[in-house]
């Protein structure tokens, strides 16, 4: 019975992690969270694991005083009459319980009850499944052929035969609400990808499915961040590229050249077979614009207002901070403070920001998750959460990847995946990223197993 509830726990989180993070749909990550739970419930000591996370993993209380932290300040500013109690259980159990720490502490379990290699498994396998997508979208769309617009219409309400173009082109945004957090999520995952491309780990029996699997989803990833038609994304994901590849290689610059030489082999291909456009006139124009008009944010608002509106949300999102420092305004109530702050504001206001300010959804104007949690928070919460991460960080230390040397290549892909997806935090606007707090969550599990056998050893 226990091997039974394993594979179906396996099988219904990898589906999991196929269209929950993607969509960023609760309807959809709700129900998959709490089937994942109530499987795990009936097939482990459950609360026995829970003890023992909370007396040896740091991080986890970290989490749990975050988590409490955000609780109270909100029940403080219910009373101060900032939010209503029902925007904030709305906003604290979906955003925080069922789109964060839910999916971390189902990482943090993982370890506890199944082999390392399984593990790798379930986050490898949605990977290459959301890339593989992405890419036969392209091919698809650009036939004008749309079987998959009719998917996203029935689990996003968007229009059916709804798609996006640019440049003349389809972006593509593969089990994603849209192209520009496709193309994030794309360069978070490059050092996990990496990771795989470089590494002799053998996912299965099958030695040709261990090679397309292995070798493919690196190219998959960069081609992918330039289908999405992103200039900044494509700039973070160069960047990305780089560090990962002097992260883990001293050849650095000959595997870089190698990856990349391959890279823009296939692009070629895709351009000659699939596309009649002339990159220097879409890509490294829209870069050199936007570069030019950094200075002069009026131009900036012109040729690249997905930037500007950032840059203002962000901006106005700390000043409310400044007004309510310490316990933050309280959970949900970003909607509410951000449509008061936003006609104060020192910087111009965007297209885009007018028009949620009309239509009073100023909070869904891009809050990154850095500037959302500060402001849901504040001090108090960010300093819990910052903790939490960086417990995190240093379990991916020399004694964990020497006790799990055959899967020493994983972790250092989670880890440098982690300090990407920390340093756009202060970019990305969703933190129902799911995909990655279940990984970062492994990292703790780990490390959890770890120190419970080297215990159960000295005894």
């Amino acid at each position: 019975m226990g091997i039974s509830f394993h594979f179906l726990f396996c099988l219904l989180f990898i589906i999991t992690l196929c269209l929950s993070d993607g969509f960023g749909s609760y309807i959809i990550s709700i129900p998959l969270a709490v089937a994942c739970f109530i499987i795990l419930f009936f097939s482990i000591n459950f609360t026995d694991l829970l003890k023992k996370a909370l007396v040896k993993s740091t991080e986890f209380k970290w989490l749990l005083l975050f988590m409490s932290f955000a609780f109270i300040g909100s029940i403080l500013n219910i009373f101060t009459g900032h939010i209503s109690f029902f925007r904030f259980l709305i906003s604290y159990i979906i955003t925080y319980v069922f789109s964060f720490a839910i999916y971390y502490l189902l990482g943090l379990i993982l370890p506890s009850i199944i082999s390392s290699k399984k593990i790798i498994k379930i986050f490898i396998i949605p990977l290459f499944i959301i890339l593989l997508f992405g890419c036969i979208e392209f091919i698809l769309l650009s036939m004008h052929f749309y079987p998959f617009t009719y998917i996203h219409a029935f689990l996003t309400g968007k229009p059916a035969g709804y798609i996006i173009l640019k440049m003349g082109y389809p972006r593509i945004e593969s089990l994603f609400l849209e192209p520009s957090i496709y193309a994030w999520f794309l360069c978070c995952i490059i050092p996990l990808t990496y990771s795989v491309f470089v590494s002799k780990i053998k996912l299965f029996k099958n030695k040709f499915l261990n090679i397309v699997f292995a070798k493919s989803i690196l190219p998959m990833a960069l081609i992918s961040i330039i289908l999405t038609q992103s200039p900044i994304n494509l700039i973070f994901g160069i960047s990305i590229l780089f560090f990962t590849v002097c992260a883990f290689s001293k050849m650095a610059i000959e595997q870089l050249f190698k990856i990349v030489l391959f890279t823009l082999g296939i692009i070629g291909l895709f351009i000659i077979l699939l596309l009649n456009v002339d990159i220097s006139e879409s890509y490294l124009n829209r870069i050199a614009v936007t570069f030019s008009a950094i200075t002069d944010f009026d131009k900036l608002i012109e040729v690249e207002a997905s930037l500007a509106t950032r840059i203002v949300s962000y901006v106005n999102m700390f000043i409310i901070y400044l007004h309510h420092p310490i316990f933050g305004t309280g959970c949900g109530s970003l909607t509410t403070e951000m449509y008061k702050q936003l006609p104060n504001s020192p910087l111009p206001l965007t297209w885009e920001l007018l028009n949620l300010i009309s239509q009073n959804k100023a909070s869904n104007a891009n809050p990154a998750i850095f500037f959302k949690i500060i402001v849901d928070t504040g001090t108090v919460g960010i300093i819990c959460f910052s903790l939490f991460l960086y417990n995190i960080l240093i379990k991916t230390n020399k004694k964990l990847l020497s006790y799990y040397a055959n899967i020493s290549y994983f972790i250092l892909g989670i880890k440098y995946t982690f300090i990407t997806f920390v340093i756009l935090m202060f970019y990305n606007s969703d933190i129902a990223t799911h995909y990655f707090w279940a990984l970062f969550g492994v990292i703790s599990g780990l490390y959890l197993k770890m120190i419970l056998q080297e215990k159960s050893m000295r005894k």
